[in-house]
């Protein structure tokens, strides 16, 4: 990882998800080297917090880096609602028009150009499972709009997944009162629940070498924050272990009403080595 002041520094991401009635339980704590893409990790998050909780997953709430289709898919087939900004580039370089400019028409599967012209349908990328959008051949050369729009004169093109409609939902989730709610939640708890391991725990950096090694000074970090939390449950609801002339209370099981799992909120950080 390159830094301004530092130069490059040896360091690892860590994954990290979050439940519980109160999203403060870490469920999920993954350690990967700085070169993992980040929305190829999400499986594995889910994975790990199923394995740990034997809970069911109604919503997945995370930042935009895991925004991908391929994320939206598989959480789509499993049942799962995703609350995750799309991984988009929302700058337009060097000056030119982005796909916000173009209007697409459901009814026709078609765009229309800045400057109204139909823009059919063409080919599918299958590598990057888009749809291809093109206006006819030799429609940009004399467009008012070229400067803009295809500097160099070449028939303007524009993709467009094959299931944005899942992409569209996302956004529409993240718009609504709940989702606006619930995706602040994410940044406030699971943010929160980040700094504490930094500042107390020593997730911020790491006396090991190999993502093994990190691995699991990652777990036991996660294991030891997870420990003071229920410690801290149990001290101020006045929970104390059965005695000798106590009797015991029993914990919710899994299939009661309180431990079903509805949303589990995914972050991640950096550990410097």
């Amino acid at each position: 990882m390159y830094y301004q002041m530092f130069g490059l520094r040896l360091a690892y991401k860590a994954h990290m998800a979050v439940g519980g009635k109160q999203g403060k339980v870490i469920t999920a704590a993954i350690a990967t080297t700085a070169a993992k893409v980040d929305e190829h990790v999400l499986s594995d998050v889910l994975t790990q917090h199923r394995q740990t909780t034997r809970l069911p997953i109604r919503e997945v709430v995370a930042d935009a880096k895991y925004g991908t289709m391929d994320n939206y898919l598989s959480l789509d087939q499993a049942g799962m609602v995703a609350l995750i900004p799309p991984h988009e580039r929302h700058g337009e370089p060097r000056g030119i028009w982005g796909r916000s400019h173009f209007q697409y028409l459901p009814d026709q599967d078609c765009y229309l150009c800045p400057a109204g012209k139909v823009m059919k349908k063409i080919e599918l990328n299958h590598h990057k499972g888009r749809f291809i959008y093109r206006v006819e051949k030799g429609s940009c050369r004399s467009c008012e709009y070229q400067a803009k729009c295809s500097r160099s004169g070449n028939d303007r093109k524009v993709s467009r997944f094959i299931r944005q409609e899942l992409v569209e939902a996302a956004k529409e989730r993240l718009t609504s009162p709940s989702g606006e709610a619930i995706y602040r939640q994410r940044k406030t708890l699971i943010e929160g629940i980040f700094a504490q391991g930094k500042q107390w725990h020593g997730l911020r950096r790491t006396p090991f070498r190999g993502k093994w090694k990190v691995q699991i000074h990652f777990w036991l970090i996660a294991a030891v924050m997870n420990i003071k939390r229920v410690l801290k449950e149990v001290g101020e609801k006045g929970l104390l272990l059965p005695g000798p002339n106590q009797s015991s209370g029993q914990l919710p099981s899994a299939n009661s009403p309180r431990s079903k799992a509805n949303a589990i909120l995914i972050s991640f950080g950096w550990i410097m080595a």
